[in-house]
């Protein structure tokens, strides 16, 4: 058996290392760096979608709850209740690592500026390492590095979903893929792979699966290649034990909580790569069937769009002047490559398949498929490894159609002006970003912080919230946060409304009984105010717009 490539190191210090940092530059220059202090989280509070708030709020909770086994629960935000850290999607490999280490970090402790910069540097590397094994060329390779990790979807991703902006996840394992990871001895396959797969369903389970099909693929050229099953089923083996230990330590099988819905709603549209919805500046959005679609967003951009025309252009002028591409051997690889590109676009697409604002129709799928389609509802996101292969091919066309050091020269020279093109038409959104982002900004206030209850904080052990409203909740974790106090209910990924439901309504019953916990602070709104207003023998007090009810009495006048 042939040995893998002995480049590789040489190609890590002169390709991944100069990616790495390209990544980096491109996020600081988006971002800023005041996000990587650590100590400084309300730059958090400011974004304005709530998703954040609760990834951020999810590992506060998580840090002050007590360990327990699995590992991955915690009671802090639905207690009595045990759930998982990963319905809080608050990057749980992140969470349990820095909850080994809690009595040694500051106060606040925020990592998700830290965790989109690595985002960027690793995404930079690996995309690099992965053009450059299509083309043979650095140049090219460190051209595609902001295509690739500064797309239009990382955009759209970042500090809104987070954990999912880790696309190096989906570019490894095409580089073990495409690195010839099919050579390494069995064992050296099962740690890589099994590693991979333990480390990426830890980050996102989305990530995870497109991982998982560009590994069936790569097992399958295997297959084909070596004429032996033995390897590929023995590493697949070991990397789905590893899988379920990882989601076993998250607790994700604990609580009998269900983790499927019903599939659609959150596909693509098959005008997903031409659709800039809000974030171009030289075009306006595209109709989409339902708001739900930008979970399929993978605009190509102005430049993206430019790389494909060109692309074709020379493969074509290629080959009517009877040109071969450079070291295109259509062996069963390359075709295995443009069928997992054209799978992942078409699972996007799935069940509603849609162009622009019409339903073309909806597609029922059987049994087993249905069940994976509800646990992977958001299948609009399985577009990403098309994109990123999409660009990945168009700098190996490019760059492999051309003959002698000038024709080099100018596709590199055209590529930049693509690239400068693609800069252009997202700028508005990047300056946005800017300016938002290194803003110096004071947030995560709540009402609880009054001077007449402060002072009684340590009578208390628990906040149960009445209410359900969104913001009211989020400022009521915080200051539970900070106070080490529970919080009854919260937004998670998958709903336990049921046992909250039952453990409010047994809080509601003692009260009534004259049995009212001393250590609780009830929490109102002004609906759920009237309901239980009448009979629970509660003092209520409005602090400033958040209306609480508690055993005994405040020096404040009471509804």
């Amino acid at each position: 058996m042939k040995k893998t490539r002995t480049d590789f190191p040489r190609t890590l210090l002169s390709v991944f290392l100069p990616g790495l940092i390209i990544g980096a530059v491109l996020f600081t220059a988006t971002y800023g760096t005041r996000i990587l202090d650590v100590t400084y989280d309300g730059w958090i509070d400011k974004v304005k979608d709530p998703d954040i708030h609760q990834h951020y709020l999810g590992w506060c909770h998580f840090r002050i709850s007590p360990w327990f086994f699995p590992p991955g629960l915690m009671d802090s935000l639905s207690f009595p209740h045990k759930i998982s850290i990963l319905w809080t999607d608050s990057i749980p490999l992140f969470a349990i690592i820095f909850k080994c280490f809690r009595s040694l970090l500051p106060e606040t402790f925020q990592y998700f500026g830290l965790y989109g910069l690595l985002s960027f540097c690793l995404t930079g590397g690996t995309a690099a390492l992965l053009v450059y094994r299509l083309t043979g060329s650095r140049t090219a390779a460190l051209i595609s590095v902001p295509f690739i990790t500064e797309s239009f979807p990382m955009l759209q991703r970042m500090f809104y979903h987070t954990s999912l902006t880790a696309h190096y996840l989906i570019i490894i394992p095409l580089l073990f893929w495409l690195y010839d990871g099919y050579k390494w001895p069995v064992w050296k396959k099962c740690v890589i792979w099994g590693s991979y797969f333990f480390i990426s369903v830890l980050l996102h389970p989305y990530l995870w699966a497109m991982g998982a099909v560009i590994a069936f693929f790569a097992f399958l050229d295997e297959i084909l290649k070596i004429k032996d099953m033995f390897p590929a089923f023995v590493t697949g083996l070991v990397s789905a034990a590893l899988t379920f230990l990882a989601l076993f330590l998250m607790g994700a099988f604990y609580g009998n909580v269900g983790a499927s819905y019903k599939p659609g709603g959150f596909e693509s549209n098959l005008n997903a790569f031409f659709n800039p919805l809000n974030f171009s500046r030289l075009f306006g959005p595209l109709p989409i069937n339902n708001p739900n679609q930008y979970e399929g967003f993978a605009y190509l951009g102005l430049g993206g769009l430019l790389l494909v025309l060109s692309s074709a252009v020379f493969t074509l002028g290629a080959s009517i002047n009877g040109r071969k591409i450079k070291g295109g051997k259509r062996d069963i690889r390359f075709i295995l490559l443009i069928v997992m590109g054209i799978f992942f676009f078409l699972i996007s697409l799935i069940p509603d398949i849609s162009l622009n604002d019409a339903l073309l129709f909806r597609l029922k799928l059987p049994g087993i498929l249905e069940t994976i389609a509800g646990i992977f509802r958001s299948g609009g996101r399985f577009i990403w490894p098309t994109l990123i292969l999409i660009y990945a091919s168009c700098f190996c066309l490019l760059f492999r159609s051309v003959r002698g050091f000038r024709s080099g020269l100018a596709v590199a020279a055209l590529t930049l002006v693509f690239l400068g093109l693609q800069l252009f038409d997202m700028s508005d959104v990047l300056m946005e970003k800017h300016a938002h982002f290194t803003k110096e900004v004071k947030g995560w206030h709540s009402d609880l912080e009054n001077e007449s209850l402060q002072p009684l904080i340590g009578n208390y052990k628990h906040i149960v919230l009445v209410t359900t409203d969104q913001i009211l909740t989020e400022r009521t974790a915080y200051f539970a946060m900070r106070n080490g106090l529970t919080l009854n209910r919260f937004y998670f990924a998958r709903n336990i409304d049921e046992k909250t439901d039952a453990t409010l309504k047994e809080y509601k019953d003692a009260c009534i009984r004259g049995d009212i916990p001393e250590d609780v602070i009830f929490v109102f709104d002004e609906d759920s105010l009237r309901e239980w207003r009448k009979d629970t023998g509660l003092h209520f007090y409005d602090l400033t717009g958040t209306i609480i009810g508690i055993a005994g009495e405040l020096g404040l006048p009471e509804l």
